[in-house]
């Protein structure tokens, strides 16, 4: 797991890849997983991806057991500038 921090110490991105799913609600905090797994604009493709896109957060998850990948950020907090394509 990557943790992506602005110069103001504020984590704005988390990237995964890897055997198993990570605890979404203890990297993305408590706020940001409910906002995750209650996003009326979900949108998922059989079983495997988990899509979020709204104005307050993005999250991208995929994988199958032992192969998991995804990031997830918050659009406010990222540094002007900051390529997305970074959140690999």
């Amino acid at each position: 797991m990557l943790e992506y921090v602005a110069s103001a110490g504020k984590i704005f991105a988390v990237t995964w890849k890897g055997p198993t799913l990570p605890d979404l609600a203890q990297i993305m905090g408590e706020a940001h997983y409910h906002t995750f797994l209650n996003a009326s604009d979900s949108r998922h493709v059989p079983r495997r991806l988990r899509l979020v896109q709204r104005d307050d957060l993005v999250v991208h998850s995929a994988g199958r057991p032992r192969a998991f990948s995804g990031h997830a950020y918050v659009p406010a907090l990222l540094p002007p500038g900051f390529p997305l394509e970074n959140l690999r």
